[in-house]
């Protein structure tokens, strides 16, 4: 009897992770979907002033996070609030992530700020990885960069 109540609990528990599992699934692939470069200009206002939020936490996994879907999305009206969060930020793990967000925006002050970390920044590891970005933004010619930026 015991044996039995196990194997059904245990198929349950199969089944519920599944579920969940699929749905999950099912909720990235639907985000993708919506979001993508082709359909960037219908990001809501509100998901827009929620990841601007998130960038302002004092939670750093929440913060982050918010730069990698900035990042990932090229929300480019996202430029300024990471702009102004870059010279306040006092992690330089934090700061690194800034520079490769705005360096996936690529926006012209995206790239004016990487320059301008790159110069002061008081940490040689981030004025090492801003110059190599940078280094990126030099190997693309720069009629694709702007041409990219224009068509944003």
């Amino acid at each position: 009897m015991k044996a039995r109540r196990h194997t059904i609990v245990s198929l349950v528990a199969v089944v519920l992770v599944g579920a969940l599992l699929t749905s999950n699934i099912s909720a990235m692939n639907f985000l993708h979907k919506k979001f993508t470069k082709a359909s960037r200009p219908d990001i809501p206002e509100i998901v827009i002033k929620n990841l601007e939020m998130g960038l302002r936490s004092d939670n750093d996994g929440l913060k982050k996070s918010c730069m990698y879907l900035a990042g990932f999305y090229e929300i480019e009206e996202l430029v300024g609030p990471l702009v102004e969060l870059l010279p306040n930020e006092k992690n330089p793990d934090t700061r690194i992530m800034i520079a490769l967000t705005l360096y996936k925006i690529g926006t012209p002050e995206a790239i004016n700020a990487v320059k301008q970390l790159a110069k002061t920044d008081g940490d040689p590891v981030v004025k090492r990885i801003g110059n190599m970005i940078l280094n990126q933004f030099e190997v693309i010619p720069a009629s694709a960069v702007s041409s990219s930026v224009t068509k944003k």
